[in-house]
């Protein structure tokens, strides 16, 4: 998976490592976090935005937007405490695609809200962007 160089820089990807650990120890709250990424997986749009639409299943996400073959947005709680829950929200989208790569955005921000009664499912699972690139995907056409 290629990564522009405008948006990975040393500092986001400290900063997305911060933030992944602060999601698994108890007190700390990642609130108002965002990271966004954009990548290009070797795959046809359908491919991609289902490679996506299954990460959104499989780690427990609520759907809230769904546009087939362009965009997908879900949240989950991801920690709670103190009667305050930090919640986690995704945003998938397409920017463009040929037969044979797909373009991509994902976006995560959190915020924090009065404790309801959602489960909470700390943040675990690979992140979407990683999800979508060779190594885990195994694009047909990754080196």
């Amino acid at each position: 998976m290629q990564m522009s160089a405008a948006v990975i820089t040393p500092q986001r990807l400290l900063g997305l490592a911060l933030l992944m650990s602060a999601c698994s120890f108890p007190g700390v709250r990642p609130e108002g976090s965002t990271q966004a990424v954009t990548g290009t997986a070797p795959a046809a749009r359908s491919a991609v935005y289902g490679r996506a639409k299954e990460w959104f299943t499989r780690f427990g996400w609520t759907v809230t937007t769904d546009v087939a073959g362009s965009r997908i947005e879900g949240h989950r709680t991801i920690a709670r405490a103190g009667g305050v829950d930090t919640e986690a929200f995704m945003e998938f989208s397409v920017l463009k695609s040929t037969e044979n790569s797909t373009e991509f955005r994902t976006f995560y921000y959190s915020r924090e809200r009065a404790a309801g009664t959602s489960s909470v499912r700390p943040m675990t699972e690979p992140l979407l962007h990683d999800f979508l690139g060779c190594p885990s995907a195994r694009w047909a056409g990754c080196p």
